[in-house]
């Protein structure tokens, strides 16, 4: 079974006070549950309060291209960022600063959603659980997988389950989740792990089949897909 390595949060970091006009780093690629959410809520403040948010996507290497953005910009409460938690956790383990508190880099507002994650494989691939998916593989070395990144959540659930599977499955990045789903659907890369926004209306279409929801609980939009905590 597969456990979630991070809560998917999203946090909403920012320096200083509210201004008229934002800029609003969005630290994952358009089309994915981040950016989505963000262009909801952003969209609904902007209606509410009158004020401007210019929302640009930038998800190069675990959130650090956005982080490094607002960092460098002037402390006037212009310029936000919205990122998975664990982007800011994987950028803290790969440049050596785990033991420094992230309100040291930015100043977190709120966590302002969660979602779920869904392990999906294409519709035509000969499983119907995770345990077929392990005995898929074991028979059929070198499986891919999508996910949007090196150490996103997607690219470390692959890992944890290739590692207590002892099966071998290649990890495939994309920076575009539309061509991800795209060959995902057309089986060119037959599994991924994405989130109930995201997915969830490709399985109901018979696109992509659920194997497990990676949470405590079942879905109410997908009730007959088991979890795997």
């Amino acid at each position: 079974m597969i456990k979630i390595l991070f809560a998917l949060c999203i946090w909403c970091c920012a320096l200083g006070a509210a201004a008229q006009t934002t800029q609003v780093f969005v630290a994952s690629p358009t089309g994915s549950s981040s950016d989505i959410m963000a262009r909801f809520i952003f969209d609904r403040l902007e209606s509410l309060t009158g004020s401007r948010f210019v929302i640009e996507n930038r998800s190069a290497g675990f959130a650090s291209t956005a982080l490094d953005t607002v960092q460098q910009a002037k402390p006037d409460g212009n310029t936000i960022l919205v990122t998975v938690s664990i982007n800011l956790i994987t950028r803290k383990i790969v440049r050596g600063t785990v033991s420094r508190s992230i309100s040291t880099e930015v100043s977190p507002i709120t966590m302002f959603a969660s979602t779920t994650s869904i392990m999906v494989v294409n519709s035509e691939l000969p499983v119907h659980t995770v345990s077929d998916l392990v005995w898929y593989a074991k028979r059929n070395p070198n499986l891919a997988y999508a996910s949007l990144g090196h150490g996103t959540t997607q690219h470390l659930v692959g890992v944890q389950l290739a590692q207590q599977s002892d099966i071998v499955m290649i990890h495939v990045p994309y920076k575009n989740i539309n061509q991800l789903l795209a060959d995902v659907v057309s089986g060119r890369v037959p599994m991924t792990i994405q989130t109930s926004p995201v997915i969830s209306e490709y399985v109901r279409r018979g696109n992509l089949r659920a194997l497990a929801v990676l949470g405590p609980a079942r879905l109410r939009e997908m009730p007959t897909v088991p979890t795997s905590a």
